[in-house]
């Protein structure tokens, strides 16, 4: 019962076009035989014309005649003269007949072709209601976060382009689950990350405030405690803001600002917070970059990546080291170096070294995100980077962009 109420606007069209038909149909047979009627009656008309005039003294007899046709007639006469049996003189009677057979057998026929074509739409309509449950399967499957079942139609139907689209949603559906998944991982292990890097700096922080908070703490020790108290305190700082930038940056609510900068500005920019350490060490470090090479680039955020990528060059450069920096440009893309001749990175560290708060062995103070945030912003300006070294002899990072038209 509910097969046929869900398909009752198909069977309630299918009956109406069935009656219409029908009625159509009995209405042309009737008008062909009516049609026949009138041509028997004009030939009628005509022979008995034809007939008084030659013989106007039997006209009671032909009247009587056509009135009342005799029953009994000799066949071998109306052989004789080419008359088959059927053709009698009471024609109308034989007509008449065949219309009442002809109706009945239009009847019958279209009784039959009703049952075959109610075969047919039930059998169709069972295959759409099949179809249409296959899809209500699907869709609770996918509520379930099951995503395995297939549901690919090459058919030309509406149905068809429904399934069709359904996959398209249900994939696109499926990619953002996974990401949810992947964030909310993601999310933990970086929440992970932080607090194990904010609790060594909380860690000795406690430690020295402790011991600043002693009777037995000389001058000279207190100074020195609230040095290293500073250097934990910038330390946190750093990590805060780096990770509040990276997290803008992973949301989608930082907008670079693309247009043409001066290479050299940019570079000379980010190396002042190194300009003291470097002093320090007494590391000399050169800068050849033509003052007329341009790159398309957000200016402020490309500062902030160099400047980590100077900062690690020079942190991992023994005194009196060297540091260079060059940049170049083909019709392809321009070419900006960072050479140092430091400690090196091993092989063992070398793929992991922009991935987020990864520590190489070389350093123990490392984070271990600033590489990763330069990476992240280069890579969101159309830049690409890379990096070799030899362990002992230095390092080198090669970043490429790709020459845009803005």
């Amino acid at each position: 019962m509910k097969f046929f109420q869900l398909y009752r606007k198909e069977f309630l069209s299918f009956f109406f076009c069935f009656c219409f038909f029908c009625l159509v149909s009995l209405g042309l047979s009737h008008l062909l035989i009516e049609h026949y009627k009138e041509s028997f009656l004009e030939n009628q008309a005509f022979l008995i014309h034809g007939l008084l005039e030659q013989h106007p003294e039997l006209e009671s007899e032909i009247v009587h005649i056509l009135q009342d046709p005799p029953q009994d007639y000799d066949s071998e006469f109306l052989e004789k003269y080419g008359f088959t049996k059927l053709e009698r003189l009471s024609y109308l009677e034989y007509v008449s007949s065949l219309e009442s057979f002809t109706h009945r057998a239009i009847f019958f026929s279209f009784l039959c072709c009703f049952f075959l074509f109610l075969l047919l739409v039930l059998f169709f309509a069972y295959q759409k209601h099949h179809r249409i449950l296959d899809i209500n399967d699907y869709l609770f499957r996918v509520l379930q976060n099951d995503y395995q079942m297939n549901l690919k139609d090459y058919r030309e139907d509406s149905i068809s382009i429904l399934k069709n689209d359904l996959l398209k949603v249900t994939n696109k559906l499926r990619n953002m689950s996974e990401i949810s998944i992947n964030d909310k991982k993601n999310l933990e292990r970086t929440l992970s990350d932080i607090s194990h890097q904010l609790r060594t700096p909380l860690t000795s922080l406690t430690i020295i405030n402790d011991v600043l908070s002693s009777d037995h703490v000389t001058k000279s020790d207190e100074k020195k405690f609230l040095i290293q108290q500073r250097e934990q305190l910038e330390r946190m700082e750093w990590l805060i803001v780096t990770l509040l930038k990276m997290s803008q940056i992973d949301s989608g609510t930082i907008v670079f600002e693309e247009k043409e900068e001066s290479v050299l500005e940019m570079i000379n920019e980010a190396i002042k917070p190194s300009l003291i350490p470097l002093e320090l060490k007494q590391i000399e470090y050169e800068i050849s970059i033509d003052p007329s090479l341009k790159c398309v680039m957000d200016f402020h955020w490309m500062v902030e990546a160099f400047v980590n990528l100077i900062k690690n060059a020079m942190e991992h450069t023994q005194n009196m080291g060297h540091l260079k920096i060059t940049a170049s440009d083909n019709p392809m893309f321009v070419e900006i170096k960072i050479i140092d001749d430091g400690i090196g990175i091993s092989k063992k560290d070398l793929p992991h070294i922009f991935e987020r708060f990864y520590k190489c062995n070389t350093k123990a103070e490392s984070i271990g995100i600033g590489l990763n945030f330069s990476k992240t912003v280069i890579e969101k300006q159309h830049g690409v980077i890379s990096v070799s070294s030899v362990l002992g002899k230095g390092t080198t990072f090669v970043i490429r962009f790709l020459k845009m038209t803005i």
